[in-house]
């Protein structure tokens, strides 16, 4: 969790969420969000309702909405259907 807190903060600046992406790191850090390692987003969305967010999953979340404030990536992460799993997670 420590290290995925470290990404969020390399993306609060435009310049390091800029080569984030670039490394394919927001692109791979959409699909663990999404659940496409581990059962699909239908399951991630269940898990969101069911359980308590683990530190990880926070962190992760942090880095995803930090990447999203810059106008290059926010049409990115807008589209990526994690939305609704945050949603789900804080209802």
């Amino acid at each position: 969790a420590a290290v995925v807190g470290w990404c969020a903060r390399l993306c609060e600046g435009m310049r390091g969420a800029e080569a984030f992406a670039a490394s394919g790191g927001l692109e791979e850090f959409v699909e663990v969000a999404r659940g496409s390692r581990s059962g699909g987003l239908q399951k991630a969305l269940m898990q969101a309702l069911m359980m308590d967010l683990s530190d990880f999953q926070v962190a992760l979340f942090e880095t995803l909405a930090a990447a999203a404030r810059w106008p290059s990536l926010r049409g990115f992460v807008a589209g990526s259907a994690v939305d609704g799993i945050v949603t789900a997670a804080l209802l």
